[in-house]
């Protein structure tokens, strides 16, 4: 956690769970979020503490959207099943069975508008949910698994209560892969919570007392890669790390944000295109010409490069001029043979490189590719592997929507070329 207090203030970043649904904000005055179809205000969380709970209670309607408060509540509220409470598994189920009960809607006797109205005069989820029983003229008929299922459908609609917890890596990885599901919208390039520690551990990025530099090109995961990194590193270290783009990154991205790092610790990130990076290692002697014995050529922002960004590209020269990157990560939705071709010089001997795609051709060209030039070594093509279960009496089994793919890694060392 990377709060100064337990203390919620204006501007800090907290993570909001409901159920199973995590969501990152930032808490200001007038700050709200969408919980599914529910507006949340967020204002009065300042000065309360994370690890709260709160219940959502109608506040008001505004443009025919429901807006709810927060009021904080005991824990017990939030983590009581109504499962427990409406479900009686002591009764004899011998010989019922689903064959004869029919889905046509005609079972619940309560109107849609009597269960708006309830919302509305703020009845509790748990007398919502024993009416929706009640009132059902096939709750009885069904399986004791059967009713559990029913239960639990509804309390996910109806209960509202939030957990407050403070934000990690872990949890920023799962609200951003909730709002943009690989097999909807691949913007994040399939990259898992699980592929994501892999990565981590595979570059061996820590704080270190030595002086450190790390090399990573990330293109097209949102930062997630980059927060990932910077958590790792400590104010007080001498470890820095060099993050490479095709243009000039930034660290107002959410998943840096959402981690609220002190500018102590933001202050050992720097951001540089990959032009201007290439183009000034090669002109302070860092990497050697091309063949043909032409310079590199100049990027875009070389000139409007302003005094800010030179005095940064110096202190990064500066470092990798005294010793060689301790490791290099390459995270891109382009081919990567052509990164890793002009990074991998500047990367120390028997140190490693971790290079990420969504897809295994790109890596499969570039394993055949390092191993044609022999200055790498323990050579490893891997695809992270991830399966959630239900865990539940007599029904345990992989659940049946999960992510598909992690995407894959090739790792190994570099070695000196003979």
């Amino acid at each position: 956690m990377y709060m100064e207090t337990n203390t919620i203030k204006s501007g800090q970043w907290v993570a909001l769970q409901r159920e199973n649904y995590v969501k990152v904000v930032q808490v200001t005055e007038k700050s709200h979020i969408s919980l599914g179809r529910d507006i949340v205000e967020l204002g009065n969380l300042m000065g309360k503490s994370v690890w709260s709970t709160y219940s959502m209670e109608a506040a008001k309607r505004i443009r025919g959207e429901r807006r709810f408060q927060l009021v904080e509540c005991p824990i017990s509220e939030y983590e009581q099943s109504l499962v427990q409470v409406l479900v009686d598994d002591s009764k004899d189920t011998e010989g019922k069975d689903n064959r004869f009960i029919k889905d046509d809607g005609q079972s619940q006797k309560l109107s849609r508008e009597a269960i708006v109205g309830m919302q509305a005069e703020g009845v509790s989820a748990k007398d919502i949910v024993g009416q929706l029983v009640e009132n059902s003229s096939t709750f009885e008929q069904k399986t004791v698994f059967a009713q559990e299922k029913y239960v639990s459908k509804k309390q996910r609609k109806y209960k509202k209560y939030v957990l407050v917890r403070p934000t990690s890596n872990r949890l920023v990885t799962q609200a951003l892969c909730n709002l943009s599901p690989q097999e909807q919208n691949p913007k994040h390039m399939s990259l898992r919570q699980d592929s994501l520690s892999l990565i981590v551990s595979l570059s061996g990025v820590q704080a270190t007392t030595t002086p450190s530099t790390f090399l990573l090109f990330e293109s097209g995961s949102q930062g997630m890669v980059t927060s990932a990194m910077i958590e790792r590193l400590s104010a007080t270290s001498d470890a820095h790390l060099i993050v490479l783009s095709c243009a000039r990154g930034t660290d107002k991205t959410i998943a840096i944000q959402a981690m609220n790092y002190s500018p102590e610790l933001l202050s050992k990130v720097h951001y540089l295109s990959l032009s201007e990076f290439l183009k000034s290692a090669t002109e302070c002697g860092i990497l050697p010409l091309k063949e043909n014995g032409e310079k590199q050529e100049e990027g875009p922002l070389a000139k409007r490069a302003n005094s800010d960004y030179e005095a940064e590209i110096s202190l990064v020269m500066e470092r990798l001029r005294s010793d060689k990157a301790a490791a290099l990560i390459v995270v891109a939705k382009e081919n990567p043979i052509n990164v890793c071709t002009h990074l991998l010089p500047l990367v120390e001997l028997s140190r490693p490189f971790v290079i990420y795609s969504q897809f295994k051709e790109p890596l499969q060209e570039a394993y055949m590719k390092l191993k044609a030039d022999k200055n790498v070594t323990a050579l490893k093509l891997k695809e992270p592997w991830l399966r959630k279960y239900q865990i539940l009496p007599e029904r345990t089994h992989p659940e049946v929507l999960m992510s598909g793919s992690g995407g894959f890694i090739l790792h190994g060392l570099t070695v000196e070329s003979t």
